[in-house]
């Protein structure tokens, strides 16, 4: 069942990727075993393994036991998910993946310990790729001592320390990350209030995909963490080629989609609730003052944004059918 369907998807459908999940246990959770079945089937297609890498066992037994015991603040999602869960999940994955010679790609990826699992894979040259988010870039886990406030920054994994922003700012430049992407997930300050009185309760995510080419290049490249062609690179480029789309996508070249962003680097401005796009009442980065902002946006050639306006209808958008994975970028 698994043989059929997997080339069906890969070889008809033009899917090459399959998104897995070493957590939420008893909802979206897999076992080693289903993993390593995954892996041994997907690799003899041509895909790729994606995975949501924290250990869904231990993550499972620390919210329990932090509830039993009247721990209920947001502060203890963080502490319920420490960066142990995802360092011994990611060393699992990419060992599961030297043993099979799948592909693989770490989705947010948050934390030293995660990273050098990711480091262990290189030695063996694995074919594995790393993507983080721009929140584990730029905040923190402080921010889950804000009271109820800190249920804007609820996600999984959670925020981390420091310590692992510069940690990530360095894997860019050496190359162990390739993507920043946003894992974009937006719930309303309503829903969120779901969770007022117990944190296992707060619906996870955080809206951030207005805001990720902005903060990136203010943050990144403005102040000299990472280079211009690394920003375009881990935004862009390599996306595009680990994901099948290259040179469809990913550069500006003859016969190639016409998708190009006009950013004024230069441009200062604050980011809020109250000017911002995404359908959600907050921000993450309210009064956040950034150097740097898109002003125009082409998809296929057609302009998109225009100083903040939308000038496509909905439906513009068109599924791209992709390749098999190269194991290269």
């Amino acid at each position: 069942m698994i043989i059929v369907f997997t080339w069906q998807l890969i070889e008809g459908e033009g899917i090459s990727s399959f998104k897995t999940f070493m957590a939420y246990k008893g909802a979206l959770m897999i076992d080693d075993r289903q993993m390593i079945g995954l892996m041994e089937e997907v690799k003899k297609q041509g895909g790729m393994v994606t995975v949501h890498a924290t250990n869904g066992d231990m993550i499972d037994y620390l919210i329990q036991k932090n509830r039993e015991e009247g721990n209920l603040s947001p502060l203890y999602h963080y502490l319920s998910q420490p960066e142990v869960t995802e360092a011994e999940a990611s060393e699992r994955f990419v060992d599961m993946l030297n043993y099979t010679g799948c592909p693989g790609y770490i989705v947010h990826l948050t934390c030293e310990g995660a990273l050098n699992a990711v480091r262990n894979a290189m030695k063996r040259n694995q074919h594995l790729f790393v993507e983080t988010c721009i929140q584990y870039l730029l905040l923190d886990a402080s921010l889950y001592e804000k009271n109820f406030e800190g249920g804007k920054w609820v996600m999984s994994p959670p925020l981390r320390e420091k310590k692992d922003q510069q940690t990530l700012w360095a894997g860019i430049s050496q190359g162990l990350v390739n993507v920043v992407a946003t894992d974009h997930c937006p719930f309303m300050w309503e829903q969120k209030l779901i969770g007022k009185d117990d944190f296992s309760k707060i619906p996870n995510g955080h809206p951030a995909v207005e805001n990720r080419m902005e903060l990136l290049y203010s943050e990144g490249v403005a102040k000299g963490k990472i280079t211009l062609n690394k920003y375009v690179e881990v935004t862009c480029t390599n996306p595009a080629k680990i994901f099948g789309m290259f040179p469809r996508k990913g550069t500006i070249a003859p016969g190639s989609d016409a998708d190009i962003v006009i950013f004024d680097p230069n441009e200062k401005h604050k980011l809020s609730a109250k000017t911002h796009h995404m359908n959600v009442d907050y921000s993450g980065y309210e009064g956040w003052e950034v150097t740097g902002k898109v002003k125009t946006v082409l998809l296929r050639g057609q302009i998109a944004i225009d100083n903040d306006e939308c000038k496509v209808q909905k439906g513009y958008g068109k599924f791209i059918k992709r390749k098999k994975v190269s194991g290269i970028v």
